[in-house]
């Protein structure tokens, strides 16, 4: 996505404003390496009333004015979280 923001922090902050009018909660950012780049991670939570919660991170990088988000998310977190990781880590923007 095209962007006027000049970090991926700024980028995660204009996340966190839309995901929070959805319902989504919990939000913790941590800046990380991503995409060959610092990055930044936003990690969050969809509790869904009758279902089990839903975990959810998305990792920004900037090339540009352009935003790059990877977004991954379960509902059985122990589970994934390690194979998500591993995706996150091995994602390359060419």
């Amino acid at each position: 996505m095209r962007t006027g923001s000049s970090s991926t922090e700024q980028v995660a902050s204009a996340v966190v404003e839309k995901l929070s009018s959805l319902g989504y909660e919990d939000f913790a950012t941590d800046q990380v390496r991503f995409a060959g780049q610092q990055g930044t991670r936003l990690e969050f939570v969809y509790r869904g009333g009758d279902r089990p919660d839903r975990r959810s991170r998305e990792y920004f990088a900037l090339r540009g004015p352009v935003a790059f988000c990877l977004g991954v998310g379960s509902y059985d977190w122990d589970t994934d979280e390690p194979v998500l990781d591993a995706i996150a880590t091995r994602f390359e923007l060419t």
